[in-house]
């Protein structure tokens, strides 16, 4: 049996009161353990009262050799994640054409759709990647403008990777207003790999269409809600309804209520994704519904977490994958549809962010600077970041503001107390352990 000098508590450890016990969270491990006074104490001052209690400490990450070094296996991790090299990960932009006028998006919605040799170009390179690889999954992840207004390419590049590659798991999503997401595009949708769709729904009726309108000025939500329902009804498509939160939206009762009548509440195949809405390149008139900063912005996502959680619905998980962004990973890009490669969804429009091109023959002529960039990142370079115990979560928070000298953290930093205290009522059946 190990004795108290050579334990270590994990610097990733948040402790909180509660209910007269406590309750342990270990943001590496995503691990929780509530604790009565006893054995908190145990487990406050190392001390080894036995077997079973010393195994349950070092299972759940809360007690580590003193030697141990959990920075370097932080640093592993992202190593590994970011540097594997048996996936492929698209984003490609179908079109960059909208039949929305959103008052926030960053977008131009240039008319220009993917046509038929940047199609070509695409394969070429799936071809090289497979080759040079040893590429077992692809991901193709398909982005606008609004996509389903030139879905054609969805099936061209889906099917040429179907036939040509038996042996590779190849898997879909789509970004979509859903106002195009009718009975005749879901039917055709069917024939693809696509198992997901997220559509983004801001608020209630009234707050959704003062944000997103079409072209013409025409509300969107009852279309939207209508294609939902056929989705649910008529196929086995999966929902993440995205809700870009601003001052005026972020009480999401109403919101709750209407999807509630509609019947798309508690549904196993909908979740939900709160994201701050930004202002961007935009001349939207109504600045002050935007926040001043992440840290208010924060305030209001606790409250909407607690009302979801009051309405039985599942409050999005932070955890620990090992990097902050899929765009942070070696083989996953962003493709216009002049075949210029980004870094990621966010950044077509800046040239800081132009990772290269591809030829006839599919290879990626890099944009060194930009590339090196993006892969060279170091998350634990900066000290804030080092010795933050959120780290494993937001692995020094996004690359693209990194770029842009935009210092970040991420909302769950400055409530992860209360956070912590709504996994513990959502979760504490399935993840906790009481002594």
């Amino acid at each position: 049996m190990k004795n108290i000098n050579e334990i270590k508590k994990s610097k990733y450890n948040i402790e909180i009161s509660l209910n007269g016990n406590w309750v342990i969270y270990n943001t590496l491990k995503n691990s929780m353990l509530e604790l009565n006074e006893e054995f908190y104490s145990y487990y406050k001052n190392n001390k080894i009262v036995s077997e079973k209690i010393t195994q349950k400490f070092y299972e759940y990450g809360l007690w580590l050799d003193k030697d141990y070094d959990e920075i370097k296996e932080l640093k592993m991790l992202y190593l590994r994640k970011i540097y594997s090299s048996d996936y492929l990960n698209l984003t490609i932009k179908t079109t960059n054409n909208c039949n929305f006028n959103c008052v926030y998006c960053y977008q131009d919605h240039l008319k220009t759709n993917l046509e038929n040799d940047v199609i070509l170009k695409i394969k070429n390179f799936i071809d090289k990647k497979v080759e040079n690889d040893n590429i077992k999954y692809i991901f193709i992840h398909w982005f606008g403008g609004e996509p389903l207004i030139n879905p054609q390419p969805i099936f061209d590049i889906e099917n040429y990777i179907l036939k040509k590659y038996k042996n590779i798991d190849l898997k879909s999503s789509m970004t979509t207003n859903g106002y195009l997401l009718n009975k005749k595009n879901i039917e055709k949708l069917k024939n693809t790999q696509i198992n997901s769709f997220q559509i983004t729904i801001d608020g209630n009726s009234d707050e959704h269409n003062k944000t997103r309108k079409t072209n013409q000025g025409e509300n969107t939500y009852d279309k939207i809600l209508k294609n939902i329902k056929n989705i649910l009804e008529k196929s086995n498509f999966e929902i993440l309804i995205r809700i870009n939160v601003n001052k005026n939206n972020s009480d999401i009762n109403k919101f709750l209520i209407q999807m509630e009548k509609n019947k798309l509440l508690n549904n196993n195949r909908i979740s939900f994704h709160f994201n701050e809405a930004k202002k961007m390149d935009i001349s939207y008139t109504n600045k002050d519904i935007f926040y001043q900063s992440v840290k208010e912005y924060s305030k209001d996502l606790l409250l909407i977490y607690n009302l979801l959680l009051n309405k039985k619905i599942k409050i999005p998980f932070y955890f620990t994958k090992g990097y902050n962004c899929e765009f942070d990973r070696l083989n996953t890009y962003l493709i216009n549809t002049d075949g210029k490669f980004y870094r990621c969804s966010s950044s077509e429009k800046e040239e800081a962010f132009y990772l290269g091109d591809i030829n006839s023959k599919g290879e990626l002529f890099k944009n060194a600077k930009s590339f090196y960039n993006k892969m060279l990142r170091d998350p634990f370079e900066s000290k804030k970041c080092f010795d933050c115990k959120v780290m494993p979560w937001c692995m020094g928070g996004c690359g693209f503001l990194k770029v842009k000298k935009i210092n970040e953290c991420i909302p769950e930093k400055y409530i992860i107390n209360d956070l912590i205290k709504l996994y513990y009522k959502e979760s504490k059946n399935e993840k906790n352990f009481k002594f």
